[in-house]
């Protein structure tokens, strides 16, 4: 499809970004840091006229303020049962992260409302904060800091959110942390890299009780996904199968500096995986930190997506469709979104993506795949 800019000239800050859409509205959200309005966590709100590939993609010249000091990461999830756009940032001020949210609105000039007031996830200086919808009005977000990988939650109650519980997923360095929830299983599910025990890549599921501020997760043992070492997890649930799929970088051992994917079945708090499998073999381009993956799942065609970016010759922006049978992934072909332009680096940093069920009422499945990040070419 077309290639759209936020906004002419304006650059994005080298930092986590994300990507969200609300299927009630029929708005989606795109969260990013602004270096040229001194690091302030901006969005740009977006409608999709129909599924032609003609260029349909509608971007409001006015953006929205969601955070008006500096940040360095952000991410954005959207609650599916309030239709709130949910932020998540680490603030450049104390280097704490925190949650605020803004809703969709169709006649708002920047597509997105003021944002509801900030609240804490964690008090200590914390990093790449990351959130999901954990469904019921709860959302869930997860960072790392000096003592380990930890969750909070927060659940609306009319007007605002409130929040809930903070509980340490792994008490022990690790970081690379993503999450997701699994709407079959009513599990949270996080990947990370354990930096103490040979920066294995793990999982933990986490149950979710209470309500409100009493509202609070418990997680099961953690499970090895890959004994090798691992970076730039993200996790997702293939909800055809319901099963549990992480996308990740293997720096060490087999096939190592290759994006692979594995899938897992959840049994109680508990996960069993198959066998990892080598995307490409070629090398990974940039560090995960910087290049990161994305992979989410696609409803209308019931199939999931994967972005990675690979040093084919320079630096190849893909996107893979893998098919599953059981916990057995076959990777299958890509498409090249960038290529090598005129030698330098041309790949997305950063990069998110959401699906998109199709909105223009003819009949039919079909998805729409949304891709966001930094160009590292224009910056």
């Amino acid at each position: 499809g077309v290639s759209v800019n936020l906004s002419s000239g304006e650059k994005v800050l080298s930092a986590q970004m994300g990507v969200a859409w609300s299927a009630t509205s029929k708005i989606g959200s795109i969260a990013f840091v602004d270096e040229e309005d001194s690091d302030h966590l901006k969005t740009r709100g977006f409608k999709i006229g129909s599924f032609a590939y003609d260029g349909s993609f509608s971007v409001p010249n006015s953006q929205r303020d969601i955070v008006t000091h500096a940040v360095k990461n952000a991410n954005v999830a959207w609650d599916a049962t309030n239709d709130k756009f949910c932020y998540v940032y680490q603030s450049d001020t104390d280097n704490e992260t925190y949650f605020t949210f803004a809703s969709p609105d169709a006649d708002n000039v920047a597509y997105i409302t003021d944002p509801g007031s900030a609240l804490a996830i964690n008090t200590s200086t914390s990093y790449y904060p990351r959130i999901c919808d954990a469904g019921s009005g709860r959302m869930a977000t997860c960072i790392y800091n000096s003592s380990g990988v930890a969750v909070r939650m927060f659940s609306w109650n009319g007007s605002a959110y409130t929040q809930g519980g903070e509980a340490f997923v792994e008490n022990s360095s690790a970081n690379y942390q993503d999450i997701c929830y699994h709407k079959s299983e009513g599990k949270l599910v996080v990947a990370y890299r354990h930096s103490n025990d040979s920066y294995k890549g793990k999982v933990k599921i986490g149950t979710i009780s209470g309500s409100g501020s009493s509202m609070s997760t418990s997680w099961g043992t953690a499970v090895t996904f890959d004994a090798e070492n691992c970076q730039g997890m993200r996790v997702a649930v293939e909800e055809k199968t319901n099963k549990v799929v992480i996308v990740y970088l293997r720096v060490t051992g087999t096939n190592s500096d290759k994006w692979h994917l594995v899938a897992g079945t959840i049994s109680g708090t508990g996960i069993t995986f198959g066998t990892p499998v080598m995307m490409v073999s070629i090398n990974y381009f940039a560090n995960p930190s910087i290049a990161q993956p994305a992979i989410t799942y696609l409803p209308g065609i019931e199939e999931l997506a994967v972005s990675i970016t690979v040093n084919n010759g320079g630096a190849n922006q893909r996107v893979y469709t893998p098919s599953l049978s059981g916990t057995t992934i076959t990777v299958g072909g890509d498409i090249d979104l960038f290529q090598v332009h005129s030698g330098t680096e041309n790949y997305l940093r950063y990069q998110d993506m959401v699906a998109i069920t199709k909105t223009d009422g003819s009949s039919g499945s079909e998805s729409k795949l949304i891709l966001v990040g930094k160009n590292e070419h224009d910056s």
